[in-house]
C-alpha cells in the first residue's frame, strides 16, 4: 500500500508545471551528521526527526569548503507547520544554527535546511534527552559532567561549543577554561552559563575574553540541565581544555584528571559534491558536463544497467525527447544498500522531477515532457559509507 501511495505522489508531481520542482523529505536521527548539496532550481531541503517531549533539539549546518560564499539558514516545523523558534537564551545565534528549548510534545518535525545559492553543505543534529544525556556525533555539541575534561578545537572564526550538564541541587562548581598552547595561544575564549530556568548564571562578553577563564565557586540552586557555552575569538585551528570541578551535595569531591579526559576532533564531512550548477545559458551542445560526472547515452528499448561505487561520484545518461511526449521512468534496484538519489533535467536544465531513492527497490513513474531536446537522467549517492555500492538498472519507456 506504502509502494502504490508513493507511485501516486510521483504521478502527481509529473502533472505540476516544470518550473515547479518536486522536494523529497528525508529522515534525520538524532546524532546524525551528513553531508549533500542544493542545486539551482532547488535551494531547500527538507528533513523528517521524530523526537520525544523534553528534548532539546541542535542543529548545525555549514557550508563545504566552510569558506564558500553559501549562506545557510535553518528552520524547524512541527507537525502543524509552526516554526519553532530557537532558545532565545543562547548567545549569538545564527541562522545557520538552531538550539530550541524543550520540545513540548512528541512528534514528527520537519528541519528545513535553505541557502541563498547552488553549493555543497553539511548538517550536524544533536538531542539532549530530560536525563541531560548528549546524543550527538560533532564537536559543536557534547555532554559534561563534574570530574570531567574535554580538549576542544574551533575551526571557524568566533565559533560557538555547546556542552550540556545535569546537576544536583547543592552541588558547587568550579570551571576552568584554557588555552592548550599556553601564554603564547592567538585564541581567546570566553564562557557562558545557563540554568535549566535561562537564569543567565556568567554571559558571553567580549570584554572578558582570555587565553584563561574560570567560574568560582558556582552554587547550583536547582537540579536540571545547565548550559555551557564556549565561545572563540581572533582566530581558528587553536584548542582549549574545559575541566569541571565539583563539591557534590553530600560533601564529596568530584575533581577533574587526565584519567576522564576526552579528546574531540573538529567534524568536517567531505561533500557530496552533487553538481551544484548545470544551468547555463548557452546551448547544451556547448556546454561542458561537470568533470566528476561519467556520462552515457541511454540504450533505449532495454534497462541500462549502472553502477555507484568507491570514487564514482555521479552518473548522468542522456536521451531525447518531444514537448508533450508522455514517457515512464523506470528504476529497478539489482544489488547494494547505498541509496541515491535520481533528478531529472529538461533541455532548458530545469529540474522537472526528482527523488531520493531511499531504500527503494523499484520505481514507475509517468512524466509528461514539457519540451522538445535532450534530457539529463542523474544518479548519485545519497550517502557515501565505505564501501559504498549500488547497482541498479534505469530504462526510458515511451508510450506508444
Amino acid at each position: 500500500m506504502k509502494k502504490i501511495l508513493m507511485l501516486a505522489m510521483f504521478c502527481l508531481l509529473s502533472i505540476l508545471p516544470s518550473t515547479l520542482q518536486a522536494q523529497s523529505t528525508s529522515t534525520l536521527s538524532c546524532g546524525d551528521t551528513l553531508s549533500d548539496s542544493l542545486i539551482d532550481g532547488n535551494l531547500s531541503h527538507t528533513y523528517s526527526i521524530t523526537v520525544n517531549s523534553g528534548t532539546i533539539l541542535v542543529v548545525h549546518a555549514d557550508p563545504l569548503p566552510l569558506s564558500a560564499d553559501l549562506n545557510l539558514s535553518i528552520e524547524i516545523l512541527n507537525a502543524n507547520g509552526a516554526i519553532i523558534g530557537a532558545n532565545v537564551y543562547t548567545p549569538d545565534e545564527n541562522p545557520n544554527t538552531i538550539e530550541t528549548t524543550a520540545i513540548l510534545a512528541s512528534g514528527t518535525y520537519q528541519v528545513i535546511v535553505s541557502g541563498d545559492e547552488a553549493g555543497a553543505y553539511q548538517l550536524f543534529v544533536s538531542c539532549i534527552d530530560e536525563d541531560g544525556q548528549v546524543i550527538s556525533n560533532n564537536n559543536l555539541v557534547a555532554g559534561l559532567a563534574c570530574g570531567q575534561q574535554i580538549d576542544n578545537t574551533m575551526i571557524r572564526p568566533d565559533e560557538l561549543h555547546r556542552y550540556f550538564l545535569y546537576l544536583e541541587q547543592g552541588v558547587v562548581m568550579d570551571v576552568l577554561l584554557e588555552a592548550l598552547y599556553g601564554n603564547f595561544a592567538e585564541m581567546t575564549f570566553e564562557l557562558g552559563l545557563y540554568s535549566p530556568t535561562n537564569q543567565e548564571l556568567d554571559g558571553i562578553s567580549d570584554a572578558f575574553k582570555d587565553i584563561e577563564r574560570r567560574i568560582y565557586e558556582q552554587n547550583i540552586p536547582a537540579s536540571g540541565i545547565y548550559r555551557l557555552y564556549v565561545k572563540g575569538f581572533d582566530s581558528t585551528d587553536e584548542n582549549y581544555r574545559v575541566s569541571i570541578d565539583c563539591t557534590l551535595s553530600d560533601g564529596n569531591l568530584s575533581l577533574s584528571s587526565s584519567e576522564d579526559r576526552r579528546e574531540l576532533e573538529p567534524t568536517l564531512l567531505t561533500p557530496s559534491e552533487l553538481p551544484t550548477e548545470i544551468a547555463t545559458n548557452t546551448p547544451a551542445e556547448d556546454h561542458s558536463i561537470p568533470p566528476f560526472v561519467t556520462p552515457f547515452d541511454l540504450i533505449e528499448g532495454i534497462p541500462n544497467t549502472a553502477q555507484l561505487k568507491g570514487e564514482d561520484i555521479a552518473i548522468m545518461y542522456t536521451f531525447s525527447g518531444e514537448e508533450n511526449e508522455v514517457i515512464t521512468l523506470k528504476y529497478d534496484l539489482v544489488r547494494g544498500t547505498t541509496s541515491t538519489d535520481l533528478w531529472l533535467q529538461s533541455p532548458e536544465k530545469q529540474m522537472i522531477f526528482t527523488s531520493s531513492l531511499l531504500l527503494a527497490e523499484s520505481l514507475s513513474v509517468q512524466l509528461t515532457l514539457p519540451q522538445s531536446g535532450d534530457y539529463q537522467i542523474f544518479f548519485t549517492l545519497t550517502e557515501r559509507p565505505q564501501p559504498a555500492d549500488a547497482v541498479f538498472t534505469i530504462e526510458v519507456i515511451r508510450e506508444q
